[in-house]
This record gives C-alpha cells, sequence and structure tokens, in this order.
C-alpha cells in the first residue's frame, strides 16, 4: 500500500516548536503612550512615554525594541533611543505596569508632536522565545494656537498643556472640546500664515484665554 498503510506523518518528522508559533498569536500585554511635556528634555528630543500593562496571571519576561510612529498620513518614524536608565528589559509581574519613554528627534516630527498609531515589539523569554507587536493611538499633543503664537516650549505653551491634562481632560466637556480643537485648530493655523485676519483672531483668542488661565 502507499506509504505501506501509514500516515506521511510518521514518515516525516514535525516542524521544530519555534515553527509551529502561530503567527496570528495575540499579545496579553497591553500598550498605551503619550507624549510628554519637554519638562527636563531639550527642545531637539520629543519624549513618548510607554506604557506595558500585564492583566495576566503570570509573570513575563520581556525585551523590548523601539518602538515605531506612523503618523496620520502613514509615515514611518521609529524612535532613536531610550531615555536615560529606563526599563528596557525584565520581569513584568502580575497585575503590574512599567512605564519607559522613548526618544525621538525632534527634527524628524516637525514642529509639532504628531498623532497616528505606535507600534511596540517586544521578544517574551519562554521555553519557546516569542515575539509580539502591541499597537496603540496616539494623540497629537501639540497646543496648535499657543505654539503658533509663542513657540513650543514656551512657559505659555507648557501651561496650557498642564491645563489641558489636568482640567479639561478631566470631564466630558472638556475631553468633547479638546477632540474639536485638535480636529479644527490645523486647519485654522495652516490658514493664518495667509491671512491677516485670521492671524490676528488666533493672537487674540490665545491671548485672551493666556491671560485668564496664567493671570497675565
Amino acid at each position: 500500500m502507499f506509504f505501506d498503510g501509514k500516515s506521511h506523518l510518521e514518515y516525516v518528522p514535525p516542524p521544530p516548536a519555534y515553527l509551529e508559533q502561530d503567527s496570528d498569536d495575540v499579545s496579553e500585554l497591553k500598550l498605551k503612550v503619550k507624549w510628554m511635556p519637554q519638562e527636563g528634555v531639550g527642545k531637539e528630543w520629543y519624549n513618548l512615554e510607554v506604557r506595558v500593562s500585564n492583566p495576566t496571571t503570570r509573570n513575563v519576561y520581556v525585551h523590548l525594541e523601539l518602538p515605531v510612529l506612523i503618523d496620520t498620513r502613514q509615515n514611518q518614524i521609529a524612535a532613536d533611543e531610550w531615555g536615560s536608565e529606563e526599563f528596557v528589559s525584565g520581569l513584568v509581574y502580575s497585575g503590574a505596569t512599567i512605564k519607559t519613554n522613548a526618544m525621538f528627534k525632534a527634527n524628524k516630527i516637525g514642529e509639532r508632536p504628531l498623532g497616528g498609531r505606535v507600534m511596540l515589539t517586544y521578544h517574551e523569554r519562554d521555553t519557546t522565545p516569542k515575539t509580539y507587536h502591541l499597537s496603540s493611538r496616539l494623540k497629537g499633543e501639540a497646543c496648535y494656537f499657543v505654539t503658533y503664537c509663542y513657540g513650543r516650549g514656551s512657559a505659555e505653551y507648557m501651561a496650557m498643556i498642564r491645563y489641558r491634562d489636568d482640567v479639561m481632560a478631566k470631564s466630558f466637556i472638556g475631553k468633547a472640546f479638546i477632540k474639536c480643537y485638535y480636529g479644527v485648530s490645523p486647519f485654522v493655523v495652516r490658514l493664518a500664515f495667509r491671512n491677516q485676519v485670521i492671524d490676528r483672531f488666533i493672537k487674540r483668542v490665545t491671548k485672551y484665554f493666556i491671560m485668564r488661565w496664567m493671570g497675565k
């Protein structure tokens, strides 16, 4: 009989365990990212905070690769280095979250931190080494009007960022306003470069809020 009546599997040895790994395996870890203020970081850098959570009941040993930003125009921008003495590899205990920071050169991103999607590849040390890819949405963090009027890294810029995160982002109405603002303001700023009426409008509105919130 064909194969002497035996299954072909009895003639062909099974593949090594590492080849049997399903490429569609889903990571159990969770990723969150956000741009951080420039405090303590030179203007030539953008600081991306990376949080990896382990919601499972087991401890996981990981090694992180530098994250990659895919911006809203589908440009792929790789981080340049980890922050000084940051977590790169080690044990993430059950129920715990590790926080680390990846640095992007400002000249690769431009005047404002971009939104989009962040991809983070990590390797899990187990009986069989495994590689996973985490993804998380990233919001652009520039305050467009303040950047236009005062520049990134100014005291006004930093104050407005803190007000957004510490006050407005704490309420439903504030979150709705932030979402609307980030949807409309880039377009308005582009017009302001070519239209003096819009330019004066942005500067007056921004100055009003700066005076109100910073006491200037």
